[in-house]
């Protein structure tokens, strides 16, 4: 008997930090699946679970420009979703925090008209907390995406802790697997964010070891050295700046 789906494609996160932080719901999505798409880092995990799992991270690093990458790979899950039910993307963390691919894959299948659905993951935001000493204040926080922070000209309130999301990325249109950071690439950023922050203010590079044979990374600077460290900050590392207290 061909199995029924409740959904056409359905998200799903692989749980950052551990392979372990995966969701019951996601493994059992996992199992029955007709298709499987993955971009995720832990495909020897995944292809133990599912043999015939499609890994599409050699169609992700091209060095393409970025828009054009998410726009193909979105459309290839959406064409086989449009062939029928059962269509699995998985990824690192939340499927809609930070995602491209995933979000384009929202809009453009319901305009289709198919049923997508969005099943939640630890996102790299719980490991910050849990692993990597992030706390947040009872006045809460604020999170910002480096490129569109400067490029949009945002306001920072010092008064709260802040996090800069793909503080890895900034300043490039090309994704590629290796770290290629030109020196000088985050000078904006860095002088972007002294118009909110004293230069000697301290903040922190953050990133969750995906790989059980890697540590985390966590080390601080001036903020005035940002810049400085472009070698040390991975593609995947988040900025933390703690709030400035009164």
């Amino acid at each position: 008997m061909t199995p029924r789906y409740n959904y056409d494609i359905c998200l799903a996160g692989i749980g950052m930090g551990d392979c372990r932080n995966t969701t019951v719901a996601v493994m059992e999505l996992l199992e029955r699946a007709r298709v499987v798409f993955s971009l995720s880092a832990r495909i020897i995990w995944l292809t133990r679970l599912r043999p015939d799992v499609i890994d599409l991270r050699d169609e992700y690093y091209t060095g393409e420009e970025d828009l054009q990458v998410y726009r193909r790979l979105a459309h290839r899950v959406l064409e086989e979703g449009s062939k029928g039910g059962g269509v699995l993307f998985v990824d690192d963390g939340h499927p809609l925090f930070y995602d491209d691919i995933s979000e384009t894959i929202v809009r453009r299948g319901r305009r289709r008209g198919l049923a997508v659905r969005v099943e939640p993951a630890v996102s790299s935001l719980d490991v910050m907390m849990s692993h990597l000493g992030v706390r947040i204040a009872e006045d809460g926080f604020q999170a910002v995406e480096a490129s569109a922070l400067v490029v949009d000209k945002q306001r920072l309130n010092p008064r709260f802790d802040t996090l800069v999301m793909q503080v890895g990325f900034f300043g490039t249109i090309h994704i590629v697997e290796a770290d290629t950071q030109a020196r000088g690439r985050l000078q904006p950023l860095q002088d972007y964010l002294l118009r909110f922050y004293p230069p000697e203010h301290r903040v922190r590079i953050l990133r969750t070891a995906v790989l059980r044979v890697e540590e985390n990374t966590v080390f601080s600077c001036r903020l005035d050295r940002l810049s400085q460290h472009h070698r040390r900050i991975s593609v995947d590392a988040t900025l933390h700046i703690p709030r400035i207290k009164q």
